[in-house]
């Protein structure tokens, strides 16, 4: 029954999903030698198992981490949906220097994904039944935050500049520089939330279980979808925009990591300020 019911979600946020991008199919980008998969299947089937197999993958990821997250139910749908479809925005830009396309359209596009993933993350919360037990062990503090923000914009703008410049990807840090930093920042953004707000808000110590379901699970498996649309539709980009998404979790995990420990110091000098 309940596997039905998340069936009738995802069902719904699709249909949503293609009636969006229909309206915006004038300015979505296509590549100039469509893939086999489209060749086959045509490109509004192709959108259609892409985006029932993205929203599959985040129902999933939802039902088996749901309830090591904090807060009341709709918190938890509607905070992981909004990271989620955030993701899905970042992705689409970052299309604009590979595709030599329009930034603003890259990013209404991007809109028109973010749209029925947070209708999704609504229809998931009705899905679970009660609020987590989970209590905050400490208060939020702000500097904490920040540092672990640092941390992570360091270690996935080095790494992602890095790639960019000895030629092992295009990221586009030389042709569109500013769309390059502005992502990687949003970018950071959301990994820093995915474990200080979604999955172990109160901790500041990760082990490497933790390290695992926030850099690979949470962010790594919700990453992929959104980064291989345009290999799905187009011929000559899966290796690319696959070392793209391995270079990103990697580099995401490190980052969940580094900061954990970092956090794990400036919490003992927090409590020795409290205690003072």
């Amino acid at each position: 029954m309940k596997l039905l019911q998340y069936f009738r979600s995802i069902a719904v946020s699709l249909i949503f999903a293609l009636f969006l991008h229909q309206q915006i199919m004038d300015i979505t980008t296509m590549p100039v030698h469509t893939s086999l998969i489209v060749d086959v299947i045509g490109f509004k089937m192709s959108a259609m198992a892409y985006f029932l197999l993205g929203f599959s993958i985040l129902s999933l990821v939802f039902a088996t981490m749901q309830s090591r997250m904090r807060g009341s139910k709709w918190s938890k749908g509607i905070g992981y949906s909004f990271l989620v479809g955030v993701l899905w925005i970042i992705a689409t830009v970052e299309n604009a220097p590979v595709m030599r396309s329009n930034p603003l359209n890259e990013l209404i596009t991007g809109s028109c994904d973010f749209a029925p993933i947070m209708l999704l993350g609504i229809l998931l919360s009705i899905l679970i039944h009660s609020d987590s037990a989970l209590s905050q062990s400490r208060p939020f503090f702000l500097r904490d935050y920040l540092l672990r923000f640092a941390v992570h914009f360091v270690i996935l703008c080095a790494g992602r500049l890095a790639a960019d410049n000895t030629g092992i990807l295009f990221l586009g840090s030389r042709s569109m520089p500013g769309i390059f930093f502005a992502t990687t920042l949003m970018l950071a953004a959301v990994s820093v939330t995915i474990p200080t707000l979604l999955y172990k808000s109160a901790q500041t110590k990760f082990d490497f279980t933790d390290t695992v379901n926030c850099g690979i699970i949470l962010f790594g498996i919700n990453w992929i979808m959104p980064v291989m649309w345009i290999p799905i539709i187009g011929n000559g980009y899966f290796l690319q925009f696959l070392f793209k998404v391995i270079l990103d979790i990697l580099l995401v995990t490190a980052s969940v990591y580094v900061s954990g420990i970092i956090a794990a110091y400036t919490k003992i000098t927090i409590d020795n300020e409290v205690v003072k």
